[in-house]
């Protein structure tokens, strides 16, 4: 009796395990299309020499874009066919670095920061159209 019950539990315990919502987290990001999903996308700021001017420069950008004066993100939701009564933002990724000069680090150089602004737009048709601004992984 043990033997012959002994398979059919592991294997119900391996089902189960690709069927938990658990697991369900691993799929989380990236980038969805049409059907009514999320698409995530985002925009680039430019380089600034402090994080404050930085996240005051983002702020204001945002507010631009939510009273509709900016139009980097009515781009991406042409481009993608998107709802356009729907644009999320979150997460501003900063990424630090010094300048450098030759390949080597410039002694006593100031830091430069860049951001990377996430933006999740919903119901996009065409969402791999969307010619946005990738984020940077080095500047």
């Amino acid at each position: 009796m043990i033997k012959t019950a002994l398979p059919s539990v592991f294997l119900i315990i391996f089902v189960y395990s690709f069927a938990s919502p658990g697991h369900a987290t691993f799929l989380e990001g990236g980038v969805d299309v049409g059907n009514g999903q999320i698409t995530i996308t985002g925009l680039a700021t430019p380089i600034f020499s402090s994080e404050q001017k930085l996240v005051e420069y983002s702020q204001k950008l945002l507010e631009r874009i939510k009273s509709g004066r900016g139009r980097r993100v009515a781009d991406y939701q042409e481009q993608g066919s998107c709802d356009p009564a729907y644009a999320k933002f979150s997460n501003l990724a900063i990424r630090t670095r010094y300048p450098t000069k030759i390949g080597l680090v410039e002694l006593f150089s100031k830091k430069q920061y860049r951001g990377h602004i996430t933006v999740k737009l919903k119901d996009c048709l065409t969402g791999g159209e969307i010619l946005d601004d990738s984020e940077p992984e080095y500047f």
